[in-house]
């Protein structure tokens, strides 16, 4: 890996909080600056776009979401309407 592609990579982790880094966009700024005065035309691109990424999701985020498609599945939604008809008769 060459010096710029670190930096790069270091800049990345830092801007989308990945990798056990937080994000922070001042430092991905700094890592993409350096990489750009080596001449890597992605870190200049990287520097015009920084922050405009979301965030990756955390682990809670991640397991909500696959709650939710599971909620929404065809299958979990049978077996509520299924449990829901059998209580709503034994009232």
């Amino acid at each position: 890996m060459t010096p710029p592609d670190g930096l790069m990579n270091l800049g990345r982790a830092h801007e989308h909080g990945v990798g056990g880094v937080a994000r922070d966009l001042g430092q991905a700024q700094t890592y993409y600056e350096r990489a750009s005065s080596m001449g890597t035309a992605p870190a200049r691109d990287a520097l015009k776009g920084l922050g405009s990424a979301p965030p990756a999701p955390t682990a809670a985020q991640e397991e909500f979401a696959r709650g939710a498609a599971l909620y929404k599945s065809k299958d979990y939604a049978g077996a509520v309407r299924a449990r829901t008809t059998a209580l709503s008769r034994k009232g």
